[in-house]
């Protein structure tokens, strides 16, 4: 759709004793990667919680960053965006950081079938009882995002961004690696565990934009093994859903599913979580539910409903600087729609608070994240219960 060229270097080096995986063996120097998806991924990580369904909040990761790419072959940062202020450059190079990172890996991996917090992750799996001295419980700590892929392996993955040079991005990465040691995966679930950096180029630069692989070793807060693996497969699912809830604009629901409730939590836990966080978790169980109660009422009625697959969908029409994508075409204008399962969503507003029980009845397979491409049009699907697109035209 929109396709951009970047140079790939894996270090094998640092697998150490590990196999490589035949994916980092084979890795061609120069790749190309969807832009347009990428960016269709990272709308749908990282679109933070508390916004409504009607605001454009929801869809910026998705639109924001088309005009910032220059008009050639490989990826390259247009100048207008390297006169941006150092933090909002910090922001644009965060943000490609999460979105080619993610896209990239996915795709290496053959799909995936759901894609996590960190952080959420270890709240909901516990901090591990050890007599070692573990690292400082914080949000820094934990890495970006728990990746399960299409044969139930677990991938922990830590990203980082920058457009300030090789030298700043290896600095950056040794960072990403402490942040890595938040979760470690064990025995037969166990995948990679990846700190990816992506090197942004600007035009006038004589060396093109380029992603940097590299695997640690962890010590960890948290360790998935045969022993929790039930578990860990419920909260993977269990969080891939609360996301896809909070993308169609019921952020109070989806805290509600996505976090335990606060007596499964120890103080360990709990420090992980942000102030605000913190107070809602400990406020009155029946107050919150309430509340779910009203959003489900008024978010619902907001949504126009599809009768094919039943889902209430949201679309937004958004007029963009014109560029040019793979087919040739010129494109100015990006439709964005998501949809939402409606009979899943409800089966929540006739419930006593069971979120997990409800879950298990709406979603009782298993889900998956699928990504199509086709024409102008790409495509995001979690299973039969969420869908998030964009079309240009």
């Amino acid at each position: 759709m929109f396709s951009k060229e970047v140079l790939v270097e894996v270090n094998e080096k640092s697998w150490k004793k590990k196999p490589v995986p035949a994916w980092g063996v084979k890795a061609q120097p120069r790749q190309t990667i969807d832009i347009g998806q990428s960016l269709l991924l990272l709308g749908a990580l990282t679109t933070p919680n508390g916004l409504s369904a009607g605001s454009p909040e929801r869809y910026w990761a998705c639109v924001r960053y088309f005009s910032a790419c220059a008009a050639t072959d490989d990826l390259r940062i247009a100048l207008p965006f390297t006169t941006l202020d150092p933090h909002q450059r910090g922001i644009l190079s965060d943000d490609f950081g999460v979105a080619l990172s993610v896209n990239w890996l996915v795709d290496q991996l053959g799909g995936a079938k759901n894609i996590v917090d960190g952080r959420q992750f270890i709240v909901n799996m516990g901090v591990r009882k050890s007599k070692k001295k573990i690292p400082k419980v914080g949000p820094g700590k934990c890495p970006d995002f728990v990746i399960e892929d299409e044969n139930g392996l677990m991938h922990v993955l830590e990203c980082k961004g920058t457009q300030s040079g090789m030298a700043y991005l290896n600095r950056a990465m040794a960072t990403g690696k402490e942040q890595k040691k938040g979760i470690r995966i064990e025995g037969g679930l166990r995948g990679e565990t990846l700190v990816i950096g992506v090197l942004l180029s600007d035009e006038r630069s004589r060396s093109p934009s380029r992603i940097v692989v590299v695997d640690p070793e962890p010590p960890a807060l948290t360790v998935v093994n045969a022993r929790n693996k039930d578990k860990a497969q419920e909260v993977m699912k269990r969080l891939s859903f609360a996301k896809a809830i909070n993308l169609s604009g019921f952020s109070r629901l989806a805290f509600e599913v996505a976090w335990p409730d606060s007596q499964e939590m120890g103080d360990t836990e709990m420090k992980l979580l942000t102030p605000m966080e913190r107070r809602s978790v400990m406020s009155d169980p029946d107050e919150r539910w309430r509340a779910v109660q009203a959003e489900l009422d008024l978010e619902l009625d907001g949504l126009e409903q599809e009768d094919q697959g039943g889902f209430s969908v949201k679309t937004v029409r958004i007029e963009i600087p014109a560029i040019e994508l793979d087919s040739g075409e010129i494109a100015r204008r990006l439709t964005i729609r998501r949809g939402i399962s409606a009979p899943a969503v409800r089966e929540f507003s006739r419930a006593e608070r069971d979120v997990r029980g409800v879950l298990q009845q709406v979603a009782p397979g298993e889900q998956a994240i699928s990504i199509v491409t086709e024409g102008n049009h790409s495509r995001l699907e979690y299973g039969d219960l969420f869908f998030s697109e964009m079309i240009f035209d």
